[in-house]
């Protein structure tokens, strides 16, 4: 016959073993629920943190013909714009691959007339060829940017680009998710 301290020893020693098991299983399913999470994606893309700080803006770095320059994220934007500034620079001359012209709103609510290129641009993982209009429609925006952060910002990716690059913004870790 087992006696009280015996059967209170037993209940304890129990208890803690239900207790390990139960922690390791809730442990190998937050685990594996991070794996699953981390498999939805190809790879991510810092949002850089200074000009978020400052003006709210997701701005990240892409390379556009051998330069890596920054481009604000614009979930609202309907085109993707390049600046007539980045145009102008030597890696751009003689090869610029106009695809045609389109009406745009711009800054102010003012309709200018486009012209549509075709460029190549890169993250460190994956490349895209997409069109953009060439304008300074943002250009009062850029110019602030730079004064305040000096980060030079040379286009804007709007979201046809986000859709076709199956990208996911998340500003609480000041990533964007490439989905698989």
């Amino acid at each position: 016959m087992v006696n009280k301290k015996g059967r209170e020893e037993y209940m304890s020693t129990g208890l803690i073993i239900w207790g390990i098991v139960v922690i390791t299983i809730i442990a190998v399913f937050i685990y594996k629920a991070g794996s699953n999470i981390n498999n939805q994606y190809k790879y991510n893309i810092n949002i850089d943190k200074v000009g978020f700080d400052k003006f709210k803006l997701p701005l990240i770095k892409l390379n556009i013909r051998g330069l890596d320059k920054y481009f604000l994220v614009d979930t609202g934007a309907n085109s993707n714009v390049l600046s007539m500034d980045i145009i102008d620079l030597p890696e751009f001359e003689d090869k610029i691959h106009v695809v045609g012209e389109l009406t745009q709103l711009g800054g102010g609510g003012v309709s200018e007339v486009v012209k549509e290129i075709q460029e190549c641009v890169r993250t460190e993982d994956e490349a895209f060829t997409i069109k953009f209009s060439v304008s300074n429609s943002y250009k009062n925006l850029a110019d602030a940017i730079k004064a305040e952060t000096g980060l030079e910002v040379v286009g804007l990716i709007g979201s046809p680009f986000l859709e076709k690059a199956k990208w996911i913004i998340d500003l609480d870790s000041l990533v964007i998710w490439a989905k698989k």
